[in-house]
């Protein structure tokens, strides 16, 4: 599926916003195999399409030759796995930090139909916290989170 060419017009639509040039496949399967993750169709069309993203505030980590060095998706996950307290569990693939050290992720572990949920990883509960579902599918999650824009 990717992304709907509307949400990816409505991306574009912002004035506030910057992007990647996109991610190549290489970089992709590079990251795929560091990570030890399958991305979700949506989430591997968006690092094609954009890379990375920063819209009106919104900072998406992503991939690309491009990316600053606070959103490369690849530092960012290996640094949460390996360097942060808790522990981002190796199933969670983060894709926005919420300022306050929290992430909103895509668990790859509960993968239906070549996608997967967004759930919210709060680093206050521990490693042993399941995390909080917040939307069905990558596609879902970024449509709520550019209407509370």
């Amino acid at each position: 599926m990717g992304l709907s060419p509307e949400l990816i017009r409505r991306l574009r639509s912002f004035r506030e916003a910057e992007f990647g040039q996109g991610a190549t496949s290489q970089e992709i399967e590079l990251a795929k195999q560091q990570l030890g993750v399958e991305f979700p169709r949506s989430y591997k069309a968006f690092l094609e399409h954009f890379g990375w993203a920063s819209i009106d505030g919104l900072e998406l980590y992503g991939l690309g030759e491009d990316v600053p060095a606070y959103l490369d998706l690849l530092k960012m996950t290996l640094s949460e796995r390996t360097e942060m307290r808790p522990r981002l569990p190796s199933y969670l693939v983060p894709l926005m930090n919420d300022g306050f050290g929290n992430h909103y992720c895509l668990d790859v572990g509960l993968r239906e139909q070549g996608e997967c949920p967004v759930v919210f990883w709060d680093h206050n509960l521990g490693e042993s916290q399941e995390p909080e579902y917040v939307a069905r599918n990558l596609e879902a999650w970024l449509s709520e989170e550019l209407n509370s824009l």
